[in-house]
């Protein structure tokens, strides 16, 4: 599957490459031959001015030479395409013709004479094969620069697309092995965690199994509350924990099966402190801190440990304190045996507005029905 992706890949970007360079190769090789024609046109007519003006001072062996009443001499000459005549001063016309395989020189239509001998000069038809042969030459090494500079490019775009595909494919797997690794740590993490909340639980064979049964209860609430997985799992993690300051505690207060004193319930109080001390000491636990501190609060400000109220307590903490309630109501604690849920849904509907969140007493009792609430150990 990797190799079909990368030959796609590869296949794509070079024929994207093949016809923008094509475009841009025939474009150019067009007009850089245009401008080297053009400037070799021009190179050769000044040539051939300039070999005209040679022979003419060659010719003139005296101070002058008079024909047909014209003074020749060195003037400039301009060439005249259409009758391949070489004109001075817009009065001499000088022509090459071809007489017995020899090149004469006619000026104003009358052969040239140097002591009655025809004067011969270049051929000018040799020099329109040299040019043309180098015009050739010319566009031919342009063409071959061009295609060798497309078959380099050619090769660096599929060596680049190599490279970029092999770094993505090493990012690819570096990147599952960071996972990888990440997920381990998160599960050894949770597990870390649940081994924490049984060792508090464990501290009282009454409230074994609590953490776990209120997590169970609290993550239902919020998944059916429509809370994202990083709130989930914040959820899960202060339930876990909501009781961890409880270590804390003597066990002559936390298992005492009498009705506490009032300074062994202010003791009690505390544990929500010491809870947020230790969790305070782990970075990963800093957005759970808020609900186990609050997780005693009540909906009408007369919780602990800040004494607010309403929406100022966080949701986590209300939804934790439905679910801390009702197992502790339906689970046999040192002070007292168990209720039925029955007996426990009318606390939890006396608590409206007192201890409970109402919206969150009506979706709990909703989800107790749905689910078969309480969990059976």
């Amino acid at each position: 599957m990797k190799n079909i992706l990368f030959s796609h890949f590869k296949n794509k970007l070079i024929r994207r490459f093949t016809v923008y360079s094509s475009i841009a190769f025939i474009v150019t090789g067009i007009v850089i031959s245009i401008f080297i024609s053009k400037h070799i046109e021009n190179d050769a007519i000044d040539s051939k001015s300039q070999l005209v003006k040679m022979a003419i001072q060659t010719s003139i062996s005296k101070d002058e030479l008079v024909i047909n009443g014209l003074k020749l001499g060195a003037e400039e000459v301009y060439f005249e395409k259409d009758t391949n005549q070489f004109i001075i001063e817009d009065q001499i016309k000088i022509k090459i013709d071809t007489v017995e395989n020899k090149k004469k020189l006619y000026i104003n239509g009358l052969a040239l004479l140097d002591n009655s001998r025809v004067f011969f000069v270049f051929s000018f038809d040799d020099i329109n094969e040299h040019i043309q042969m180098v015009k050739n030459k010319i566009s031919l090494s342009v063409f071959l620069g061009f295609l060798i500079l497309y078959s380099m490019l050619i090769k660096l775009i599929i060596n680049s697309a190599t490279q970029l595909e092999e770094q993505k494919l090493h990012i690819v797997n570096k990147n599952n092995e960071l996972s990888n690794s990440l997920f381990k740590l998160n599960q050894s993490f949770n597990f870390t965690v649940e081994a924490l909340a049984e060792a508090v639980d464990a501290r009282d064979a009454y409230t074994a199994g609590h953490s776990r049964r209120v997590t169970h209860y609290v993550t239902s609430l919020g998944n059916e509350m429509g809370f994202s997985e990083s709130d989930i799992h914040n959820l899960k993690m202060a339930s876990l924990l909501h009781d961890i300051g409880k270590i804390g505690i003597s066990d002559l207060v936390l298992h005492k099966n009498t009705k506490l004193t009032e300074l062994e319930y202010d003791i009690i109080k505390t544990h929500p402190l010491i809870g947020v001390s230790i969790l305070n000491k782990i970075p990963e636990f800093r957005d759970i801190i808020p609900l186990v501190y609050h997780h005693h609060e009540r909906f009408n400000g007369s919780g602990y440990p800040n004494g607010i109220a309403g929406n100022e307590i966080p949701i986590g903490a209300r939804i934790i304190a439905v679910a801390d309630a009702f197992d502790a109501m339906t689970t046999n604690r040192p002070y007292r045996e168990y209720i039925t849920v029955n007996s426990a849904i009318n606390e939890l509907k006396k608590g409206i507005n007192v201890q409970f969140d109402p919206a969150i007493i009506e979706l709990f009792l909703i989800m107790l029905e749905k689910e078969n609430w309480p969990i059976e150990e």
